[in-house]
């Protein structure tokens, strides 16, 4: 009996552990051509507290960063879970790298479990390179009223360079028609000096070349098999 109600609590500790655990910042995949800007939404998940501060460092791949508006980051609160009372403060650490300070002066808590806490305008520059690189967030502390901290692990996320991957045809969706683009990169029918097709979107399985090989990725990601 004594050995079922100590593999019973350490259960029940597993549970709440990986409970708390879910607790994180999220942002989809982010897709941005140089010289271009996006609009990206990072979701809050916390079904596990509710908090009144969180304090965070987003890191961008060179070339790409926020965009500023009004001698300020284009950084905007989601009313719908922050109230007026919440402010948010972003330094810019390094190159690429953000300090993100999200709290309430009245110690009121953030609204709901989950969803969109913020939207950012990201920009990249003209000559950033081109292909998917990553992105971070780190240093992740998220306090609750009663100044208890929780600090998620590091978290990446993909930011891909260069529009959308696959979208060879560069119409903003990703569909049969750019099987038959690829084809004819693959073919040699887009080498001149203006090609038609985004070639760095061909690349769908990121092996830095052109092949059949993305032929196959590509249907697969069509299907929602990627």
């Amino acid at each position: 009996m004594k050995a079922l109600r100590i593999l019973t609590i350490a259960w029940m500790w597993l549970a709440m552990a990986g409970h708390v655990l879910a607790d994180e910042l999220t942002v989809a995949d982010i897709s941005i051509k140089p010289g271009e800007t996006t609009n990206v939404s990072v979701e809050l998940n916390n079904p596990s507290r509710s908090y009144t501060m969180l304090e965070f460092t987003l890191t961008l791949p060179e070339g790409v960063g926020i965009a500023q508006a009004d001698d300020d980051y284009a950084v905007v609160l989601n009313s719908g879970r922050c109230s007026d009372s919440f402010t948010v403060n972003v330094e810019e650490i390094a190159a690429n790298t953000y300090k993100f300070l999200i709290f309430s002066g009245a110690l009121d808590q953030i609204t709901g479990s989950s969803g969109i806490l913020f939207t950012m305008t990201l920009t990249a520059a003209a000559d950033a390179e081109q292909g998917k690189f990553q992105g971070s967030f780190s240093g992740q502390l998220f306090v609750m009223t009663d100044d208890t901290g929780y600090e998620p692990a590091d978290k990446t996320f993909s930011v891909r360079v260069g529009g959308l991957l696959g979208d060879v045809n560069s119409d903003s969706k990703v569909t049969i028609a750019d099987v038959t683009a690829l084809v004819n990169i693959i073919l040699g029918k887009d080498d001149g000096p203006n090609p038609v097709y985004d070639h760095d979107a061909a690349n769908v399985n990121g092996d830095t070349k052109v092949t059949i090989a993305d032929v196959t990725a590509l249907v697969n990601l069509i299907l929602g098999k990627n």
